[in-house]
């Protein structure tokens, strides 16, 4: 999908505000789902966030899942030893999404569609 939309898949086009939106209409492709409306990255986050939107919260789930995971990644490419500060815009927007301990969970690689 990244490849046919922004010519290469790179990590940049998902975990960002940009790649939230990229998530979301992905979403609405692959589920056949054409008739959700467009949305810019903050209001797929806040619908997400609030559960008034079924592939939003997916979406998020994906971004979250994604982050940490690639987080992980990054630290034991750096070889991190006090740990990995993730920073950004976007992090704090979701706070009360990231406490719920998806993003730690995909950072320990547990049970994340990705391990």
């Amino acid at each position: 999908y990244l490849e046919d939309t922004c010519g290469d898949a790179e990590l940049e086009y998902v975990v960002s505000g940009s790649g939230l939106q990229r998530i979301y209409n992905f979403l609405r492709e692959y589920r056949g789902n054409t008739n959700a409306p467009e949305l810019e990255p903050a209001e797929v986050s806040q619908k997400g966030m609030a559960e008034e939107c079924e592939l939003c919260t997916e979406a998020v789930t994906i971004f979250l899942d994604i982050l940490g995971y690639e987080a992980s990644n990054f630290g034991l490419k750096a070889l991190a030893k006090g740990g990995v500060y993730i920073a950004g815009g976007i992090p704090p927007k979701m706070k009360s999404e990231i406490e719920k301990g998806g993003v730690l969970k995909a950072f320990l690689q547990e049970g994340t569609r990705f391990a």
